[in-house]
């Protein structure tokens, strides 16, 4: 299960609550979320402090994200291991 809940924005910066697994088709769900507001012209903030797990679909998408207007905050450390293990792994990139 995944929930997405937009919190309060701040100036140009929209923020979104992630809670539960990033995983099949919650990824998809996760990578349309973020692509509306990112369509919209607004940097995004993601808080992450209660996701879980992050499969390969969604750590593709995070990854084709970083170089745009995405910062992730209060990730769990489980989290933290795994997009900071996507993003060394050369076989993933």
């Amino acid at each position: 299960m995944l929930r997405i809940t937009a919190v309060e924005n701040v100036g140009e910066n929209a923020c979104l609550k992630v809670e539960g697994r990033i995983v099949g088709n919650w990824a998809r769900e996760f990578e349309h979320a973020c692509e509306i507001v990112l369509a919209q012209g607004q940097s995004l903030v993601l808080d992450f402090s209660d996701v879980r797990f992050i499969d390969q679909g969604g750590l593709v998408f995070l990854k084709r994200m970083s170089s745009q207007r995405i910062r992730i905050i209060k990730a769990r450390p489980l989290v933290q291991a795994l997009l900071h293990g996507w993003s060394k792994d050369p076989e993933n990139r």
